[in-house]
């Protein structure tokens, strides 16, 4: 009867012999199929009646054969939906894990406030001036929340760590000229001259490169030394007259300001007033923390060279820190110590 069903699903063009009067041919059409094939007038052509008839039948064997492997197809499918619905579940939950929605809509959330990306904050920006302000602030935004941003760091013998007599606080003031010549110092303090320099021996193999700097200024007679001054104070002493200059790799890098971001936005102020302990850091912070040097980065501080101090700390928010001084050792002044607190 199966057999039967497939065969009444295969059929397109039908002669009928009838047993009356006629031996015409008669072609049944898709709204009279039953035509001389209900025997019982039900409307319906059953498999019994299709197997009555079937000596009347002209019968299409490609689309039998069509139909007969579509539902051999589908029977296999059917055994195999369960594998199919549980390797689904469990890749939705691998998903989830990785990745989890929960976490990235909070971290999106941070970054869109962060960067001032807001529907509300967009709608402000309606003149051409305003367009450039809003995608030259981006640059800043960006290194404020990037723990390996020169505004973090400074190379070790250029940064001065004092205490600031007046806050009472420990300070400190970067006065590096490459990171002043490369714009990332604003002190007008940073800027070089040679005293820079004194005491300073070049590595080997850090050499000038005079006919590079010679075609980026246009004169064909210009050396480093005739003008250090004004060199390497600017982007093409820095990449071209290091040795000169003195801003040779390797460099080494301390901590000029502590970073109290998280890595996707700026945390509350809140954050000094109730402190939390240091803990080690796992996972994806490990990872980042444990990220190398390159001394051909030479053009981006603080990725070119050793690092004094960890690139950021972890904390545990459940472990407030009772602790009485700040962790960074900075001498205190003497006569701080003679008046007393």
């Amino acid at each position: 009867f199966t057999m039967l069903g497939f065969v009444a699903s295969s059929v397109q063009a039908i002669s009928l012999k009838r047993h009356a009067n006629s031996d015409e041919d008669i072609e049944i059409q898709d709204h009279d199929l039953d035509l001389g094939l209900d025997l019982d007038k039900d409307g319906k052509v059953s498999p019994k009646e299709m197997r009555a008839n079937m000596k009347y039948l002209n019968i299409h064997l490609d689309i039998l054969r069509m139909r007969l492997e579509l539902e051999w197809a589908m029977s296999q499918m059917i055994v195999k939906l369960p594998n199919f619905f549980m390797c689904m579940i469990c890749f939705v939950m691998g998903l989830y894990l990785l990745s989890p929605a929960n976490s990235l809509s909070t971290a999106n959330q941070q970054l869109i406030s962060h960067f001032q990306l807001s529907r509300d904050e967009l709608k402000k920006i309606n003149k051409l001036d305003e367009v450039y302000d809003f995608l030259d602030q981006f640059p800043r935004l960006n290194e404020e929340i990037m723990p390996l941003s020169p505004q973090f760091w400074c190379e070790s013998r250029f940064l001065e760590e004092i205490y600031n007599t007046t806050l009472r606080v420990p300070d400190s003031h970067c006065f590096s000229p490459r990171l002043h010549a490369l714009g990332l110092v604003e002190d007008k303090r940073a800027e070089w001259t040679s005293a820079n320099v004194e005491g300073y021996t070049a590595p080997d193999g850090c050499e000038d490169n005079v006919a590079n700097l010679r075609q980026l200024v246009g004169n064909s007679s210009i050396t480093c030394a005739d003008d250090p001054e004004t060199l390497c104070n600017q982007v093409a002493g820095v990449r071209y007259c290091q040795r000169t200059c003195g801003t040779c790799a390797p460099f080494a890098y301390k901590r000029s300001k502590k970073f109290t971001h998280s890595q996707f936005a700026i945390l509350p102020v809140v954050v000094y007033q109730a402190r939390m302990q240091e803990v080690t850091c796992e996972g994806f912070a490990d990872v980042f923390l444990k990220q190398s040097h390159n001394e051909a980065l030479h053009m981006l501080p603080a990725l070119d060279g050793t690092r004094a101090e960890p690139i950021i700390q972890c904390v545990n928010p459940d472990l407030p820190l009772d602790e009485t001084w700040s962790d960074k050792a900075v001498p205190c002044p003497q006569e701080l110590l003679d008046v007393g607190p």
